[in-house]
């Protein structure tokens, strides 16, 4: 922020300041149209909290398992809705697997 008004200050181009100051033109103009539109718009920037996971059991179609059990077969990977990825191995303790995930979505 004090970048772009100390380009606005300047009287150079982005791309003459960018280079006395050692940084990407693109980058400082980029920043400098944000601030004014938001600016603009009253608007300010605030993070909109990250929708929780849910933990979901999966069960092959033709044989069901028991709850909390999972037939030995091929390892799967659980994808959360921050990004994380969990690599499970084919045989696994099912509420070791729910604490990870909701130590996960703590983070």
């Amino acid at each position: 922020m004090q970048r772009v008004r100390r380009l606005g200050e300047s009287g150079l181009s982005a791309k003459e300041f960018a280079r006395e100051i050692g940084v990407n033109a693109h980058t400082l103009a980029g920043w400098r149209w944000r601030l004014r539109r938001e600016a603009a718009e009253g608007a300010t920037v605030v993070a909109a909290p990250a929708p929780k996971a849910r933990f979901v059991e999966v069960a092959p179609a033709t044989s069901p398992a028991p709850a909390g059990a999972r037939p030995s077969g091929e390892p799967f990977e659980v994808v959360l809705l921050s990004g994380a990825r969990i690599r499970v191995p084919a045989m696994f303790d099912s509420a070791s697997l729910r604490a990870l995930v909701a130590a996960l979505e703590v983070a």
